[in-house]
């Protein structure tokens, strides 16, 4: 009970400090609930499920392997919906998947986290991007190591909060897990068989935390394989699946009378969840009753089990999917009433307005923000009807409270109250032109409040802006990058090592006429080993950091362009770092004119020629597993590689492959190397040798089939492919969370 308390605590002070803006308590519930996958209609999976998950209550889907219990659950976690019939409500109302997903965390069995972060660093991060206000502000950063301090000490992770999350046992990775979503205080949470592959120790510690959550007020589901008796006694309610239909639905110390008056007698000092599991494992037509009487029990709903805890629990007015703009109620007590007001119906990615209003609105939202300073609780809202008397009655609130900043348009950067007023006027003429209705947050019997989103990212509904969530991300990967061996130092030690061999083996080509091919060689080899020697590592190690995206990506902490420009730009360093140790080295060793526009010609390909292939790599890692992307680069430069114009000059192609070999990325890089380096009327060379054919070097370049004066043409060329690439990345990272919640 202690434990409980410090959570009530640990909630209580949270919402005290930070904005509320979800329902206390919910009341999941959901009815002939069908499931078969795309495509696969005669696959049934889950067949006229119901079921009840309460708040106060630990709710426990028990059955066998195979039963639907992992697929019930990312139904209801909204991380897939095609296939789906049944009526899912929420407190009572029909369920909106697109605000439920903000009230539920998931924790899926395999939880990923980035493993070279400590597990205070994990914390910090995760409440850096889920809790509101902005992340520069002194008083947020102490509420925030303030909440994270009584995580861990409540999670009993205080001792390894410098310690990285590789090094974690089992069960310190399963209470993380638990820390990383219990920032936000959920009022439900998902959680995918927290106790495999723990010993029972740990499990029973796991199932005693989740207990102390559920006291909490938070509707906490679990699915279990087997539980122990000890671990099975933290759980209030079971869910008992068989062949993808439900046994049993109730209070778990009622599931052993209930199979007694059907004749499914339990064995003294037997474990009641291991006896419900051989049940369920008999034959359809052996339980068939047992599911006839768990629909009765569901129909009939009488008992404590159906009692819509008026005293506890919010009792809600949900959203009616055939209006254009009804309002969704999560919740409502004697104290506080939660309205949530539904967004349009043609947007079915849960956006309040159109792709282009958010960028008209997110333009001219920058230039007030620039020019303007708004009172820190006063944000324009988006609905004419209320915009005045929203801030009229907010503003005379922060008059009362005495809050700093309640003077409108005060302090300002621009010296002319006038311009100020007129950017403040058409920002909120756009919202008025584009925007939708505003969403009604909490109200009171004392005073009744509107929060609109506090910046642009909110209109996705996160609680801090993008550019935040930027800065956040790209501290993380550039931590991580940092403690990588493999990504960062294994990568400049082999640079550095390779341009030295190379170095050595073609002491001195650069000024001799007769090693102009051995030159040319050294060139071609410098962009073949740039490009594989940055895109391999990646695609052993952007899985794992893709995993870790998804989940977050599924829980709604970000939106995916944060993460996408924060990865590129953390990668950058090392993609500068790594072709500069090896031109230089390189450029030095061989000989190559000490003029600086040619180094450095030859070093901006070859940093185009890095980024290309990280590029690459992050795309091919983030669609296909590491051991088939392993072998498709390779595989798929090889014809690229055969059109660069080294093995084969471009005038002896024939006139089909000439035109291939237009879009062939090593072509320009390789074409814009030997530019820079034979290129642009340099001088004739020493010769060695009694006759040496290629003194003049632009005959050479002829000979070869490359013009004199096209570096800057193929370095466009080039910069193309990048940004392709990067689109086509982007692209694929939309897909991968797409495909997750199919």
């Amino acid at each position: 009970m202690k434990r409980a308390y410090r959570y009530m605590r640990l909630s209580t002070s949270s919402r005290s400090d930070m904005e509320a803006t979800q329902p206390t308590h919910v009341v999941l519930e959901f009815r002939d609930l069908c499931y078969s996958p795309p495509g696969q209609e005669e696959k049934v999976i889950l067949k006229n499920v119901n079921g009840r998950f309460r708040p106060f209550k630990v709710s426990a889907i028990l059955g066998p392997s195979g039963a639907g219990k992992t697929s019930l659950l990312n139904i209801l976690t909204c991380n897939r919906w095609a296939g789906v019939q049944g009526n899912v409500t929420v407190n009572g109302q029909p369920w909106n998947r697109s605000q439920f997903r903000r009230l539920c965390c998931y924790i899926t069995q395999e939880f990923a986290m980035m493993e070279l972060l400590t597990v205070r660093e994990t914390l910090q991060i995760a409440a850096n991007l889920k809790l509101p206000g902005k992340i520069w502000c002194a008083k947020r950063k102490v509420q925030i190591e303030d909440k994270v301090d009584e995580i861990l000490e409540l999670l009993i992770l205080k001792k390894e909060q410098k310690t990285q999350v590789r090094y974690l046992s089992g069960g310190e990775k399963k209470r993380l897990s638990i820390g990383v979503e219990l920032i936000t205080n959920p009022p439900v949470m998902f959680f995918d068989e927290p106790t495999s592959g723990l010993d029972s120790s740990a499990s029973l510690m796991v199932m005693e935390h989740l207990q102390s959550l559920a006291q909490t007020g938070i509707t906490v589901v679990v699915v279990i394989h087997q539980p122990s008796s000890r671990c099975f006694q933290y759980c209030d309610d079971v869910l008992l699946l068989s062949c993808g239909r439900s046994l049993f639905n109730g209070p778990a110390n009622t599931l052993a009378d209930t199979f007694a008056t059907l004749g499914y007698h339990c064995p003294p000092f037997f474990n009641i969840a291991e006896f419900a599991v051989e049940v369920a494992n008999m034959k359809p037509d052996q339980v068939k009753h047992l599911v006839d009487n768990a629909q009765e029990f569901y129909r009939g709903r009488s008992g404590d089990f159906f009692s819509e805890l008026a005293r506890r629990s919010l009792k809600g007015v949900g959203d009616d999917p055939t209006s254009e703009m009804s309002p969704m109620l999560i919740g409502e007590d004697k104290h506080h009433k939660i309205t949530i007001q539904r967004q349009s119906s043609s947007n079915i990615q849960g956006y309040p307005i159109s792709t282009f209003a958010q960028f008209c609105t997110f333009f001219i939202y920058i230039i007030v923000e620039c020019f303007v300073q708004v009172p820190y609780n006063v944000t324009p809202t988006f609905k004419p009807s209320v915009l005045s008397r929203s801030h009229v009655d907010r503003r005379r609130q922060a008059s009362q409270n005495h809050h700093p900043k309640t003077k409108f348009l005060q302090h300002s950067r621009l010296p002319d109250l006038h311009i100020r007023s007129v950017l403040y006027i058409l920002y909120l003429y756009y919202s008025r032109v584009f925007c939708a209705g505003p969403m009604l947050i909490g109200e009171d019997k004392h005073h009744k409040i509107t929060i609109q989103r506090q910046s642009s990212s909110n209109i996705q509904g996160y609680p801090i802006s993008t550019f935040a969530q930027f800065c956040i991300l790209f501290k993380r990967c550039t931590l991580c990058i940092n403690r990588d061996l493999q990504l960062s130092r294994v990568r400049l030690t082999t640079h550095a090592v390779v341009s030295l061999l190379l170095g050595i083996l073609f002491y001195n080509f650069g000024t001799d006429a007769s090693k102009v091919y051995g030159n040319f060689s050294f060139i071609f080899f410098n962009v073949l080993f740039v490009f594989f020697a940055t895109s391999m590592p990646t695609i052993c190690t952007f899985p794992k950091e893709a995993d870790v995206f998804l989940r977050e990506q599924s829980n709604n902490w970000y939106p995916i362009r944060a993460y996408y420009f924060a990865k590129i730009l953390a990668d950058l360093p090392l993609q500068i770092l790594c072709p500069t140790i090896f031109v230089a080295v390189g450029w030095y060793m061989t000989g190559q004119p000490l003029v600086l526009y040619r180094f450095g010609m030859l070093w901006l390909v070859s940093v185009l020629v890095a980024v290309l292939a990280q590029t690459i790599g992050n795309a091919c890692g983030a669609a296909l597993t590491v051991e088939t992307a392993l072998f498709i680069v390779p595989s798929s430069t090889i014809p690229v590689l055969l059109l660069s114009g080294f093995f084969v000059t471009m005038k002896d192609l024939y006139a089909p492959f000439q035109v291939l070999a237009e879009f062939s990325y090593f072509k320009f890089a390789f074409e814009a190397a030997c530019q820079s380096v034979f290129g642009y009327d340099r001088p004739k060379l020493a010769c060695s040798q009694p006759y040496c054919h290629y003194k003049q070097l632009s005959k050479f370049l002829h000979d070869i089939g490359m013009s004199d004066f096209t570096f800057w043409h193929n370095i466009v060329c080039l910069a193309t492919w990048i940004f392709v690439m990067q689109l086509f990345l982007y692209i694929l990272l939309r897909w991968r969370v797409s495909q997750a919640k199919v």
